[in-house]
């Protein structure tokens, strides 16, 4: 699940234009506490979904390169959307798996909630499918087989994807 951040239509444009320009950055940073401005650093926009935006960021605490996902500020103060939110960082918490991302940080800074987590480089399988439109059968068998495996150790502890 990825979530959603409202960014104005001129910001959002020279984001695709030019890659995480400096004022959406900044934008985005000012709505977090000092605490963590001066630990993530944003270096592009990896994805967005109904509730907020995942960002490829710079954890200067861990040093290293992380997933941080950024609850919108209009969900910020929704209490059922707050509840989807922890109950998304607790289940993936408790997994272990190859093809399931880890869990680093989960926090909250000047009424933002935020997920920090291992940042997988490269595409997504749906992105893949669309630039090829269509995937070899061993390579469909492949993937398939890793979606049944991270499927079935979430499963395993009670966890179902939607």
């Amino acid at each position: 699940m990825f979530f959603f951040f409202q960014a104005e239509d001129g910001i959002r444009d020279l984001v695709r234009s030019r890659g995480l320009g400096d004022v959406y950055k900044r934008q985005i940073m000012q709505q977090l506490s000092q605490r963590a401005q001066e630990r993530f650093e944003l270096m592009e926009e990896v994805g967005r979904g109904t509730m907020g935006v995942v960002f490829r960021a710079y954890d200067r605490e861990l040093d290293e390169v992380v997933a941080l996902k950024i609850l919108s500020e209009k969900f910020s103060e929704d209490e059922d959307a707050q509840s989807r939110f922890r109950l998304e960082v607790k289940s993936t918490r408790r997994l272990s798996h190859q093809n399931i991302v880890r869990i680093h940080d989960i926090g909250e800074e000047a009424g933002r909630k935020y997920i920090s987590m291992e940042y997988v480089d490269g595409g997504d399988l749906k992105k893949l499918i669309a630039s090829q439109k269509r995937l070899q059968p061993s390579e469909a068998i492949e993937y398939g087989i890793q979606i049944a495996s991270a499927l079935s150790a979430a499963h395993a502890l009670g966890i179902l994807h939607r």
